[in-house]
């Protein structure tokens, strides 16, 4: 034993500690506490990003949610719109014709809408008056309105022509007798249950005119008598 420890004396004696041996504990202390420092500081700020993340994704769905409800109700106004524009234009469209309210005209038995000439000759310039009840029904006896129905008398057309004085009618009807063709005058009979025009003899030669009686209504015209008139001068 004398001889080991004689030994480790020998070897000792030949070791010198360093001065700063204290010093360099105290740093590597210092180093040690500064990295616990960083790794508690590290999981702070972790557990702060993970927190900042949910509170984000959180307020996300939330403001999602809340701008989902105005989106459904914004969806739903051009439905409450058309449906307005729908009743404004109902309401702006015009009554159909069968659904009119029927006149109070009283009735007319057969030929009772042939119209009546005042006299059936005359002088150039002098005043005839037709009169005649106002054809509302059809021939099924329905009533039937015309919002622009009227009554023209018509000069110098052969009858077998009055189609061509339908509205819309690309061709005029040739006049009958020598001159032109006229329109004497027209009445608006829409909410009349009768009718009585006047109109003056053209200044023509004397003979013989047809005059033409005309229901106009629409794109349609119905002939409803005539007359051959005599110019006498």
């Amino acid at each position: 034993m004398s001889k080991i420890r004689n030994a480790l004396e020998s070897l000792a004696g030949r070791f010198s500690p360093p001065s700063d041996a204290l010093a360099r504990v105290a740093r590597f202390k210092e180093r040690r506490q500064h990295r616990r420092r960083i790794a508690v500081g590290a999981a702070a700020l972790a557990a702060t990003t993970l927190t900042l993340t949910i509170v984000v994704l959180a307020f996300g769905r939330l403001s999602a949610r809340q701008s989902s409800g105005p989106a459904i109700k914004a969806a739903a106004a051009p439905a409450s719109a058309t449906a307005s524009s729908a009743t404004a234009s109902a309401s702006a469209t015009p009554v159909p014709s069968d659904t009119a309210t029927p006149l109070a005209c009283p009735s007319v038995g057969p030929g009772g809408y042939t119209p009546v000439f005042s006299v059936n000759s005359g002088a150039s310039g002098s005043t005839v008056t037709v009169s005649g009840a106002v054809p509302h029904l059809d021939e099924s006896g329905a009533f039937v309105y015309e919002t622009d129905g009227r009554i023209q008398l018509w000069w110098n057309v052969d009858p077998d022509q009055y189609a061509l004085l339908t509205p819309g009618s690309l061709k005029e009807p040739p006049p009958a007798k020598p001159g032109g063709i006229l329109l004497l005058n027209e009445q608006n009979v829409s909410n009349l249950c009768a009718f009585a025009i006047d109109f003056q003899v053209p200044n023509v030669p004397p003979g013989t005119y047809p005059i033409l009686v005309l229901n106009v209504g629409g794109d349609s015209a119905h002939l409803e008598g005539f007359v051959t008139f005599e110019v006498t001068g």
